[in-house]
């Protein structure tokens, strides 16, 4: 016979599902949920976006530098109003563009254009003032995408409120 300290001192035998404690049932019921919600009915939107996924995925594939200037050019064109041809460009680096115009005013302006996928993002050198270096990419308030064509860019600025501005580049 035990005393009673020698009795809270005896190892207990431990069924593994009633001692995993309120932490690890919660841990438990939160996964099983979670799983059986991503996994869906198979509904035709389900497979749209699957598609959608697919083709996006499907134009990360590198652009030729003559293709390259082509959609970033136009790109700069798009976004600040300016013809393609007072854009001057050179690849600066892998899938990046240093993009350099002059305004009808004498004013210059250079930027640089990276191509991620099918999408473009600008930043402008200098924004500061004269040797401050690149400014911030862009994409925090809309998005530019594109498509390539044998001799036009088509262009779409998709805002953050969901609206957006189109627009074909011959180039």
């Amino acid at each position: 016979m035990h005393t009673p300290s020698e009795r809270s001192n005896t190892p207990k035998k431990q069924n593994c599902i009633t001692d995993w404690g309120p932490k690890m049932r919660s841990f438990v019921i939160v996964t099983a949920i979670l799983t059986l919600a991503g996994c869906g009915d198979g509904s035709p939107d389900d497979r749209a976006t699957d598609k959608a996924a697919t083709e996006i995925t499907s134009t990360t594939a590198k652009l030729a530098e003559r293709d390259m200037i082509r959609v970033c050019k136009a790109g700069l064109a798009f976004r600040v109003g300016q013809k393609v041809e007072i854009i001057d460009a050179k690849v600066i680096q892998d899938q990046q563009v240093r993009l350099a115009h002059t305004r009808n005013d004498g004013k210059s302006f250079e930027y640089d254009c990276s191509v991620q996928g099918d999408v473009l993002r600008f930043r402008m050198i200098d924004e500061a003032g004269p040797g401050t270096g690149p400014g911030i990419w862009s994409g925090n308030g809309s998005t530019t995408t594109f498509k390539l064509n044998p001799n036009s860019v088509d262009l779409i600025d998709t805002f953050n409120d969901g609206s957006n501005i189109t627009e074909t580049i011959a180039i």
